[in-house]
Order: C-alpha cells, then structure tokens, then sequence
C-alpha cells in the first residue's frame, strides 16, 4: 500500500515516501475526526456559507431580500435553518455545552427533512463566485433527492468537501517535481485541515492555489532543464489559470508570476506560438471573470450582514481625500499584522482557539527545512537571470495578495473612515506561503538521516490541536 502511494505520487526514495503519507494520513484522519466532533458553527462564518451553498445549489445567486433592498440571500428549508440556528445560537450565546464532541448529533437527531423553505440572509458571502462552493452541490442535490435529515446532510455536505480538498491535494503532491514533502507537511497546518472540515469557501481557494503553484512549479523545472513543455501541461494549466478566477478575489494577483513564466519558457523556446496563446488567452479570461464579477456584486454592501455601514464608494472617496492618513493606517496594519498565527475556530476556552507561538516558530521552521532535502532525481540549478526573474515574480505575487486583501477589507468591510482595516484573519494568507516555500533550491543543508528528526517538528501543532479536542470532548 505503501509503495503503490509513493508510486502514485511520483516519489522515489522510501523513507521520504513513508513521511509523506504519513504527514497526510495525518491530517486527513483529523480533519474527518473534526467533521463529526466539531458543532456546526464552530468555524469562522460557517453558518453564513452553510446557507449560501444551500441557495447556490437551488439557483439563488443574486436573489434580494423583500423587507430590505441591501439585504442579499436565497430560501433555505425550515428544517435546516431550525438546525443551523441552533447551534450558532449556542456559539453567540454559550449555555456550557461543549462545542465538541457529539452531543449537537444526539441534541438535532429528531430533526426531519422538510420542504418548506424560509428566506435567509447571507449578505457577506454574496460577493463570492457562485463556483466557489462546487464542491457542496452535489452533497446538498443527493440530501434532497434521498430527503436526508439536516444532521445527515450536514456531515456528508462536509465530508463532500474535505475529499474534494484532499484529491486535488494529492494531484497537486503527484504534480510537484522537488519539495513534496514540504507540501505534505504544509496540510499539517490546523487552519488548514481544520478548514477543510468545515463549509467555507476558504476550501476551494485553498487547494486551487496551492494546485496552481504545483503546477507552476513543475512547468518551471521542466524549462530549466530543457525539456519542451507538453501540450497537455499547457492545457492542465490553463484550466487551473481558469479556476483561479472563481478563488477569493485576492488570489488572482498570483496571475502576477503567469506573465514572467511564459516570457521565460518563450526565450528558452521550450514552448510553441499556439500553446503560448493558450496560456495567454487563460490567464487574460481568468482576470477578465474576476472583474465581470467585481461590477456584478460591486453595489452589495457586504457589512450590511453585521449591521455595520460600509460604502466601497464612499470609503473610496475618503481615501483620497486623505491619502497621508490612509496610507499611515494601511502600512501599520500590513507592518504589525500577526500573519503566522495558527486559528482553530471557536472554543469555549479562548485558549483552545490558537496554537501557542512557541509550537508555530517550531512548525515553520521545520517547514523550511523540508525545502533543503529532495528526492535522488532532483537535479540542481544554476543560477541565471531568467530563472531569478520568474522567482523574484513568486515574491511579488505572494506581496501583492497580501496588500490586496487589506485594501479589499477596508473598502469593502471596514466601516467608512476606520482608523483600523477591520476583517482581517491569517487563514486569507495561508495558502500563498507556498509561493515562498517552493523556492527552487540548489544545494542540499540537511543530511536526510538526521532530517527524519526534525520531521518531529511539523507534527507538533496537530498534536496540540488532538490534544486541545480531546480536552474539550472529555
């Protein structure tokens, strides 16, 4: 079993094999614990995308609110906003009841389909892609074909999730040419697996980039060993450009590292005028959806959902209006900004919420080490300007997607004239860390025997979250 998933992930040397899957069968194994032990609402806004993938898979896109015009949402059954009410009441309002464990299956198991519906508001994920939340529908079509009680298809709606999070994990693991295991150990980040436990939109953006950094990883490391790039690469490629735009609006700044690549594979003449086009033509339609959807959604107030007075418009003009103040508020927002902090979701101990610092330093350090240590087939580059310039472009885009997402939320969360960019939460940067981490090494730092040692170090924030959920279930 073993050496058929090292095969399949395209990894040569045993015990780098035998991390790898461990690493995954990690996370994987508490991720699915946490989709049964973890309450509904115990994620980050999961009520609010629990019931917005509920209106998408009905044909609710932009469907407004008859008691208020800057109110935006779709129907939901009765049964199902009965159950999800519950247990976000309990979240708001704790009674004691543990947020873990299975006392909210026992608590709603006396819930029944029902086909009556009621109109729920889900202002604030309205401005995502409708496609964001594929990975739900068909989860949420066979609850309704099969009548399934909210329980029941609230767990195999998260279950829909978390394998669609893990099968392109494990294609973008296969696809990477060098650093696997830096990626094996990076799905032992808890946001991360965490996330991909719960309903939020967070899980398509994350595996799709880190699905496009793969595959521009690879298509890298083809061209600087000289090896024509296949059409079917291109093509793979393509699609994925494609996918970016349905991500959370930041992520299309990581498009930014497209245009250095192809300038690079056409110097080397690694690709032809016909797949050049391609590339071209996906990267230029990817930003294009992005921006057909920005003016679609452009006039929804996304704080109405809070009850906070946010305009785009307005916050706009107050920009300009004060450029030396804004841009006081927006470089000590990006300078002080806490970026590596590890959030589990809610707790009813504020200090099961984090992981501690001392086990995040241990976490990323021993992540950049896996980047020192590859597979007996990886063969070292020299360095050239080319090479350095489609690397510097990985840095850029990893800058832009930061200093977008704070703009984004103080124009489009922060109430008008904040002195602070509210909304802000490390899990939105997660996934382009890989940007950084895949740097194309050229010599080796770390022995392999004693790098098996330090692999101790990626596993001890999943050990502290085991540790934080059995505490609470206990």
């Amino acid at each position: 079993m073993l050496k058929t998933c090292s095969i399949f992930l395209k990894i040569e040397e045993s015990w780098q094999g035998k991390l790898v899957v461990l690493f995954l069968a990690i996370s994987f194994s508490l991720s699915l614990f946490s989709v049964f032990m973890r309450m509904p609402a115990s994620w980050p806004d999961e009520q609010i995308h629990y019931y917005r993938a509920i209106q998408l898979s009905q044909g609710n896109i932009l469907e407004k609110s008859v008691d208020s015009v800057d109110r935006y949402g779709g129907n939901v059954s009765i049964s199902q906003a009965e159950f999800m009410d519950e247990d976000f009441d309990l979240i708001a309002n704790p009674n004691g009841e543990s947020y873990f464990g299975l006392q909210w299956i026992k608590r709603q198991q006396s819930l029944e389909f029902s086909d009556q519906s009621v109109f729920k508001e889900t202002t604030s994920a309205v401005p995502y892609n409708p496609l964001i939340y594929s990975p739900y529908y068909l989860p949420l079509w066979i609850g309704r074909l099969f009548q399934l009680s909210p329980v029941a298809e609230f767990i195999f709606v998260r279950i829909g999730g978390l394998l669609f999070a893990y099968i392109v994990l494990l294609y973008a693991i296969r696809s990477l040419p060098f650093s696997k295991l830096t990626l094996a150990g990076f799905t032992l980040h808890p946001t991360l697996f965490v996330g991909f436990s719960a309903i939020t939109a967070d899980t398509f953006t994350n595996v799709i980039v880190i699905l496009f950094i793969s595959y521009m990883v690879k298509i890298i490391y083809s061209s600087l060993k000289q090896i024509q790039v296949r059409k079917s690469d291109v093509v793979k490629f393509s699609i994925i450009i494609l996918l970016l735009s349905v991500a959370k609006i930041p992520a299309f700044f990581i498009l930014l590292s497209v245009f250095p690549l192809i300038y690079f594979l056409r110097i080397q003449k690694l690709i032809t005028k016909k797949q050049l086009i391609y590339l071209l033509i996906a990267t230029f339609l990817s930003i294009l959806f992005v921006f057909a959807w920005i003016m679609a959604v452009r006039h929804i107030n996304t704080g109405a959902y809070f009850g906070r007075n946010t305009d785009m418009k307005q916050q706009l003009h107050y920009i300009i209006s004060n450029i030396p103040q804004f841009i006081k508020i927006y470089l000590f927002a990006l300078i002080s900004y806490d970026y590596t902090s590890m959030q589990l979701g809610y707790a009813n101990n504020p200090i099961f919420q984090s992981i501690p610092n001392v086990y995040i330093t241990l976490y990323i350090a021993g992540l950049i080490f896996t980047t020192f240590i590859q597979d007996k087939h990886y063969t070292f580059m020299k360095e050239n300007r080319l090479l350095s310039l489609v690397q510097f472009s990985k840095i850029i885009s990893f800058v832009g997607i930061v200093t977008a997402t704070f703009l984004i939320l103080y124009l489009q969360f922060s109430i008008v004239g904040s002195s602070v960019i509210e909304g802000v939460q490390p899990r939105y940067f997660l996934p382009y860390f890989l940007l950084l981490l895949t740097y194309i090494p050229r010599k080796y730092i770390f022995d392999s025997k004693v790098y098996q040692y330090a692999m101790v170090l990626l596993i001890l924030p999943a050990s502290f979250y085991l540790l934080c959920m059995i505490a609470q279930i206990l």
